[in-house]
């Protein structure tokens, strides 16, 4: 069999999905409490969540970065989300550690809510950020909560901005 007879059977045989088919858009999201308040994270970042782990003081470092963490003999950098966002240390044990193989970087949390699917329509971009959105891309409604979706990015910048 030639490639084009092979091309146009597996174009004949091809059947499209019916057109009362309700495909749903939209992204994964871990819902976190750091403090009493709930914040986002997209679930394609976050890697694991650790529980009762040591962190170990890490001088000459803005003060939002509590220390590191050992994860599997690898350390981690803890940010302190609570800190940039309220100027507030956040007493907790828990930890998100976040997928990304050059800033082996988590933050730590109060308690992890639940992971859940948003469609698109509930998903809210931040068109004008002030300071007080700066470390937010958007917001995620779920069970009549507005939920600001944190921006890691942002907060890997910050960090790079403050260690220089």
């Amino acid at each position: 069999m030639e490639n084009s007879e092979i091309i146009d059977s597996l174009k004949s045989n091809q059947s499209s999905p019916p057109e009362d088919v309700n495909v749903k858009t939209g992204e994964k999201f871990v819902i976190v409490l750091i403090g009493e308040k709930k914040f986002a994270l997209p679930e394609l970042i976050v890697q694991e969540i650790i529980i009762e782990n040591e962190i170990h003081y890490l001088p000459f470092t803005p003060h939002y970065i509590r220390g590191l963490i050992n994860r599997q003999g690898e350390p981690y950098s803890v940010v302190d989300l609570q800190i940039l966002f309220s100027n507030q240390m956040l007493e907790a044990k828990k930890f998100v550690i976040l997928r990304n193989s050059v800033d082996k970087m988590s933050f730590i949390i109060s308690d992890i809510l639940k992971i859940v699917f948003i469609n698109s329509n509930d998903i809210h971009f931040i068109k004008d950020q002030n300071d007080k959105d700066a470390y937010f891309h958007s917001s995620i409604t779920h069970e009549n909560d507005e939920i600001p979706v944190v921006d890691v990015q942002k907060i890997v910048i910050r960090i790079q901005d403050d260690l220089e």
